[in-house]
C-alpha cells in the first residue's frame, strides 16, 4: 500500500508528524483523494503517500507500527472504534500479520503505542538473525 487515509485525517498534519519521526529511508506526502472502492468510496479522504527513498535503510514492519500509533494518537476515538469493531476475519488477519493476538492488545490498550511494537519487533528480528547464522553459506 502507497496511500493511508479517510475522511478524518488531516493530511498536512499527519505527514508533518510522520516525517518528524526521521524514519529510515521513507518520506510521507500530505495526500488527498477520493476512492472509488472500499469502506469510505466516494468521500473527500485525505492521508499520506508513502514514498520509499532508499530501500536498503526503509524498514516496513516499523513503518507499518509508526503510521499506526501515529494514528491512534492522533485520532484515537476512530481508531479504536475501527479496532473494536473487525470482523472475526479481519481480526485474524491482523493478528497474523502482526505475530500474535496480543499486538492487537497493545494497540487497544496502550495509550503510545509505536515505540513498544518496533522495539518488540527489532528484538525479535534480532533473535532471527542470530538463529539463522549457522545456515548461512557465506556469512552476513
Amino acid at each position: 500500500f502507497k496511500v493511508i487515509g479517510a475522511p478524518w485525517i488531516s493530511a498536512s498534519h499527519f505527514a508533518q508528524k510522520l516525517n518528524a519521526q526521521k524514519l529510515p529511508g521513507v518520506n510521507f506526502i500530505p495526500f488527498h483523494y477520493r476512492p472509488f472502492y472500499g469502506l469510505y468510496k466516494g468521500l473527500d479522504c485525505q492521508g499520506v503517500m508513502i514514498l520509499v527513498t532508499d530501500l536498503k535503510r526503509f524498514r516496513p514492519v516499523s513503518t507499518q507500527y509508526m503510521i499506526l500509533g501515529m494514528l491512534k494518537n492522533l485520532y484515537p476515538k476512530q481508531v479504536l472504534e475501527k479496532l473494536k469493531n473487525l470482523e472475526p476475519a479481519k481480526k485474524n488477519l491482523f493478528c497474523k500479520a502482526n505475530g500474535n493476538e496480543e499486538m492487537l492488545q497493545w494497540v487497544l490498550k496502550e495509550k503510545y503505542v509505536a515505540w513498544k511494537l518496533i522495539e518488540h519487533q527489532r528484538q525479535k528480528r534480532d533473535q532471527f538473525v542470530q538463529a539463522r547464522k549457522p545456515y548461512l553459506l557465506y556469512g552476513n
